[in-house]
Order: structure tokens, then C-alpha cells, then sequence
């Protein structure tokens, strides 16, 4: 008798484990109907937004980097422009990253096919970048930090 309420018990599970699932897509699917019927918009809107004609008349990178006087392909090569991608030495204390924070062009040695890179954009000028100064000698430290 014992055995014969298990099975019972074990029918009902499964049974209502079913009908949880069926419900569950039921609710999913009428949700997405309401949502299509309602008009439903996403409300990601482009970082570029503006006016059509005027938006699209200038270059990407316009003000960022330079722009060649006769902009157009570049006589660049996959081996030329493959010394353009950073590569550095792993474990070296040198403190060097392939993570450029300033390009000189914006081409990192990847671009395909290999023309395209250095065809509208001139060389720009890259900033120094200027380390922080040393802290005074009569305070509290953290690391290199005043804490105070």
C-alpha cells in the first residue's frame, strides 16, 4: 500500500512540474503577444544621434585625428602593418602594456584588408604623458600616497 502511494505522489510531481512549465510558457508567450500589440519600442538610441544628411557627410574619427589632404587607400602592406600591433614581452619589469591609451594613428595592426589603414587619417600629435609627482618627505604614507 505504501509503495502504491509513492508511485501516486510521484505521478503528481511530475505532473504538476508539467504544468508549471506549460504555464510558465503560456504566460511568456502571451506577454509577447501584448508587448508586439502594444507597439512595444526598444529604448536604445544610437550615440550618433542627429539629422540625416549632416551626420553622414563627415569621417568617424573627424577631430580626433587629422585628415589627409588626398584621403583614400594606403600603400600599406599586412607586413607593414603588422608592426603596428603592440606586442610585449610577458613577465618583463619594464611595466609596459599592449593597452595603448594614445594612438599615433588609428590603425593597431589589425585592419583588413591592409589599405585601409593610414589611407584618411594623418599621424597625430600624442601627448606627454607626465608622471605624479613625488610626495613630501614629512607625511604619512600609503604606498606612494600622502594619506593625510
Amino acid at each position: 500500500m505504501l509503495w502504491l502511494m509513492d508511485k501516486n505522489l510521484a505521478l503528481m510531481y511530475t505532473m504538476s512540474r508539467g504544468t508549471i512549465l506549460n504555464c510558465m510558457i503560456f504566460g511568456m508567450a502571451l506577454l509577447g503577444v501584448v508587448a508586439i500589440l502594444r507597439g512595444y519600442k526598444e529604448t536604445f538610441m544610437p550615440l550618433g544621434t542627429g539629422l540625416y544628411p549632416e551626420t553622414e557627410d563627415g569621417l568617424i574619427l573627424d577631430g580626433d585625428y587629422p585628415i589627409k589632404k588626398n584621403a583614400g587607400l594606403s600603400d600599406f602592406t599586412y607586413e607593414e602593418e603588422s608592426t603596428l600591433y603592440p606586442v610585449n614581452q610577458v613577465g618583463s619589469y619594464t611595466q609596459t602594456t599592449n593597452n595603448k591609451e594614445f594612438w599615433k594613428i588609428p590603425c593597431n595592426g589589425t585592419a583588413a584588408p591592409a589599405d585601409f589603414c593610414g589611407g584618411l587619417y594623418d599621424d597625430k600629435t600624442i601627448p606627454l604623458k607626465r608622471g605624479v609627482p613625488a610626495p613630501k618627505q614629512s607625511c604619512l604614507r600609503v604606498n606612494y600616497y600622502c594619506s593625510v
